[in-house]
């Protein structure tokens, strides 16, 4: 719903920011002037870019969508917030089911504990390790330290979680 109501109010801004090139020119370029001029350009600086801009419709339509009306080209691929939520969950998924897997194959929930404990661990000092290196790290020791890193965090956060089940009496 709400990127169908997105995609209405940049279609109908569209609509009036072309209007206004079409049909008032000078309008739409004195906008541009006064978006320009905020940023302390010279003036022959601005006069050229203002220029520029007008010998060319299309990109001046651009340039007024996102400088005035502060909205970005319409995103041609209208999939990009189903693939982020598809990601985010997946991630919850697998980060939730990789401590569970010991539970499956252990004889007790003691020792199924334990092999959860040292599988999310691993996973978390991975993951920091790959992490650390992706973010341009190029050091051994500096990755190991992102893993080790990411393993106390991930500590630290299950055990707040543990906690805060303790504190309203789950477990």
């Amino acid at each position: 719903m709400l990127n169908v109501l997105d995609r209405q109010a940049y279609e109908s801004n569209l609509t009036s920011t072309r209007r206004m090139v079409a049909c008032d020119h000078s309008a739409a370029l004195e906008i541009v002037r006064s978006i320009l001029s905020s940023y302390n350009l010279s003036e022959q600086t601005l006069l050229g870019m203002v220029a520029d801009l007008s010998y060319s419709p299309a990109h001046l339509e651009t340039f007024l969508m996102r400088f005035h009306h502060g909205l970005p080209e319409a995103n041609s691929n209208s999939f990009r917030a189903y693939i982020s939520a598809l990601t985010i969950a997946s991630g919850y998924f697998f980060g939730g089911l990789l401590p569970l897997m010991p539970y499956f194959f252990a004889s007790t929930n003691q020792i199924a504990f334990y092999w959860s404990v040292v599988v999310m661990g691993f996973a978390l000092f991975v993951f920091g390790y790959v992490k650390t290196m992706l973010v341009g790290e190029s050091s051994k020791i500096g990755c190991l330290r992102g893993g080790l890193q990411m393993v106390v965090l991930g500590g630290i956060a299950a055990a707040a979680a543990m906690g805060c089940v303790k504190a309203v009496g789950g477990g």
